[in-house]
């Protein structure tokens, strides 16, 4: 059993829960907290061992692994992902963690039992390193739809867009936008 974020915990919440960890004999248990040492004293007794765990970006051979797993929670079977749609996984930085590398798998594998570049959500194809605004992020989002259709050309991505090339070289450098298979 794992229990994220004990050091969120009220005492109370915390005590209650060390009384349970205490009558299943403690088997197979872990918890998960931000900040070892905000772990609730009650919880923190039964502390054996802390292992930091390093944030996903610096963890790109873990991403794949847990992408297929995700993925065969979502479907009840396995899920391939295509060689682009892996190297977009594995090189993008994730900085919502393993979290967020669920969410965009879940919302990807609904659309079936093969995972291309077309079916990630767009934030994977982007290095933006700011937070992008409404407007902004639908436009990233919508140039990625077009650009990763099977096919499709800068220019005819361009075109579908209402904009010129030279405006989509620009946007695809302003949000950072990598696909993979493109140079």
């Amino acid at each position: 059993m794992v229990v994220g974020r004990v050091d969120a915990l009220s005492s109370w919440a915390a005590a209650e829960l060390a009384v349970i960890v205490e009558r299943a004999g403690r088997r197979a248990f872990a918890l998960t907290a931000e900040d070892p040492a905000a772990i609730p004293a009650p919880l923190q007794e039964l502390v054996d061992e802390v292992v930091e765990v390093p944030a996903l970006r610096y963890r790109p051979d873990d991403v794949l692994p847990l992408a297929r797993w995700f993925a065969r929670r979502v479907r009840g079977r396995e899920v391939r992902f295509t060689p682009d749609a892996a190297r977009a996984l594995t090189t993008y930085h994730w900085p919502g963690n393993a979290t967020q590398l669920q969410r965009v798998v879940r919302d990807a594998v609904i659309r079936g039992d093969v995972v291309d570049t077309r079916h990630l959500a767009a934030e994977v194809f982007s290095g933006a390193t700011r937070r992008l605004t409404r407007i902004e992020t639908l436009e990233r989002d919508e140039i990625v739809r077009c650009l990763v259709e099977p096919g499709v050309t800068v220019n005819e991505a361009a075109a579908e867009l209402g904009m010129s090339r030279a405006t989509i070289y620009r946007k695809i450098a302003q949000y950072g936008i990598r696909i993979p298979g493109r140079g």
